[in-house]
This record gives C-alpha cells, structure tokens and sequence, in this order.
C-alpha cells in the first residue's frame, strides 16, 4: 500500500447521523455514492504516451510492464470496497476518540506485566478475500485501501478542538516465514515506524528479553493509540506452514483482537487459506463474518466484466500500427 500522509485534513459532515461528530470518519474520504463513483476510485490506468510508439522497439517492450499498473475494477471488486468501508467506518464508530467511551478504550491500565482491555460495545469484524493464485489479490486489497484514505492522517484541530493526533486508517503487511504472534506483532511495529517515518516501536522489538505478551501488549497500544481503522493480512494461506499450535496461537490472537480491541481484519489468501477454515466450523464462522469475497477466473470470453476488462486494456498498445481486438483475442 502507498504511504500517503494527509495532514490537517479537512471534515466532511457524513449523510449517516451515527457516524457525525467522529473525527477518525469524518476525515476518511466520504463513502461512493453509487457503484460508478467506487468504481472510478478503484480504477488504475498505466502510464500511456503516445509519442513513446515511435521508439526502437527494443524500448517499448520496457513500456509494456507500465500495464503492472493497471487495474480494471470488476463488480467483485467494487463488492469489497463497499465491504470494508462497512467494516472500518462500524469499527471508528465505537471507538470515537471524542466520547467518554471512546477515552476509556485510549488510556488503558498498563504497567510491566498488566493489559486492562475495557470491554466495547461490539467486537469488529473479519473478512476474507480469496482466489487463484495470480488473480489479483494484493493488487486489489491495496487498491481498495487507497481508494478508501490516505494510508496516515496527521489532525490538528478538529472544528475548533485541539485534536493532535495521528491516525493510521490502514495497517498492511504479508505473513511473514516466521508464523508465531510474537513475530506478528514484530513485523507490524515494524510497518508502523515505515508508515510513520520514525523509528520508535522497531526499537521496542529489537529487545530479546521480551516476552510474547510484551510484544502483543506493545500492538495493542500502537492500534490503540493510532486509531488503526483495519489490519489487512495478505498471503494467509502461508500459516499453514506453521506448526499446528503456532497456527491456533496466531488465529486465537486475531479473534482477541477483533474482540477486545474491536478492530476490523481482511485476511487475504489463496484456496489453501481457505482450507484452514473448513477444518473449525467455529473458527470459520468468526472469520469471515465480515464478508467472503472470490475472485473468479471467468467462465467464457463471454463474461462482461472480462470483456470490459479487455476493452480498456487493449487502448494501451506500443505499437505503431494498433491490433483490433477481436474474438479470438478474447478467447
């Protein structure tokens, strides 16, 4: 995802009354009111000039890989932008840093070896994105995200209050090789310092003597304290290289998670992620309660989104003289 830092960033007043008032949504960038709006957010052009076509072929085959930039939204994908802009904007408001109950869930009793969590109204949620391998999965999740806010919002003042504080809307990374909650909570702190560009939780991590509650405890703090509206987690099917009690710990720390902190979570994977679902019914259940999205092959050259897809696409073309597009390039 692309670090993007808004600064003092400007209140919009949302349609929906529940959601006013909330400094952590009014600044988020105000919901698509209709599927052609998301749309548009979600569409990535590559990079197309024209007078580049008169170079040495040589040349232009490096132009081609500009389509690594291209991403034509489907209706599945425009179906997940709606869905996780639910999940975040439920997740911020019941955490309204400007409400009595959201300064409770900010100033938690912690000391060396003590994590008081207040209880919430409601748990947040998780969602699940899966597909082929190759199909567009991290492209579209962190298209998504961008078409959702900046990846940091640095506030100032909110309508004439002093409010000073730095919102991460969106908390991305892979599984890592090594697959243990400790090592989670590593590489998040991590991705934190990179979004923030300082070098403050990577230091806290570094420190051997800890333990793997001191480094959960040390996550939790930096999802309360930057108001973190989401933590995406991609390649997911990887955990099934750990050892099963590695993969029970790590899937019992993200439905802590979303329980007690009441964080949303959009688990990224490919079928074999899923096959850790079949397995716990009950796991199942409270993993992909958020939604369950499937990004399919299309079934025939026939299939409008494909057909679309194609139609755009084939606009960018390095060559002097253009190909049509025709039906046997469609099959």
């Amino acid at each position: 995802m692309d670090t993007i830092i808004k600064e003092n960033p400007h209140y919009h007043t949302p349609l929906i009354s529940s959601y006013r008032g909330n400094p952590l949504i009014e600044a988020l960038d105000p919901i698509p009111k209709n599927r052609m709006e998301a749309a548009k957010r979600l569409l990535k052009k590559p990079e197309f000039d024209k007078s580049e076509i008169e170079l040495d072929a040589s040349l232009r085959k490096h132009l081609t890989l500009n389509l690594r930039n291209y991403l034509f939204p489907t209706n599945k994908h425009v179906d997940i932008l709606y869905g996780i802009l639910l999940q975040i904007f439920d997740g911020y408001k019941y955490r309204n840093p400007l409400t009595a109950e959201g300064q409770k869930k900010l100033h938690r009793v912690h000391g060396k070896k003590e994590w008081v969590v207040v209880k919430k109204h409601k748990p947040g949620t998780i969602s699940f994105i899966t597909g082929l391998s190759g199909m567009g999965k991290s492209i579209a999740i962190e298209a998504v995200l961008n078409a959702i806010s900046a990846t940091v919002i640095r506030h100032m003042n909110y309508k004439g209050t002093p409010f000073t504080e730095t919102q991460i809307v969106a908390l991305k990374n892979n599984v890592g090789d090594q697959i243990s909650p400790k090592f989670f909570a590593k590489r998040y702190g991590e991705k934190t310092d990179r979004l923030l560009g300082i070098e403050l939780y990577s230091k806290y991590f570094k420190n051997r003597q800890l333990t793997r509650y001191d480094f959960i405890v040390e996550l939790y703090k930096i999802i309360c304290n930057h108001f973190v509206g989401i933590i995406a987690i991609d390649e997911f099917q990887n955990i099934k290289l750990a050892t099963h009690k590695l993969k029970e710990e790590l899937i019992a720390l993200l439905i802590d998670m979303r329980d007690e902190l009441g964080i949303p979570i959009v688990l990224v994977g490919t079928y074999k992620a899923v096959d850790i679902l079949r397995k716990d019914a009950s796991i199942s259940r409270r993993l992909v309660e958020g939604g369950y999205y499937e990004l399919e092959r299309p079934l025939s050259s026939a299939d409008e989104d494909f057909r679309n897809f194609c139609d755009v696409m084939w606009m960018y073309q390095w060559l002097r003289e253009p190909v049509a597009l025709t039906d046997k390039i469609y099959d």
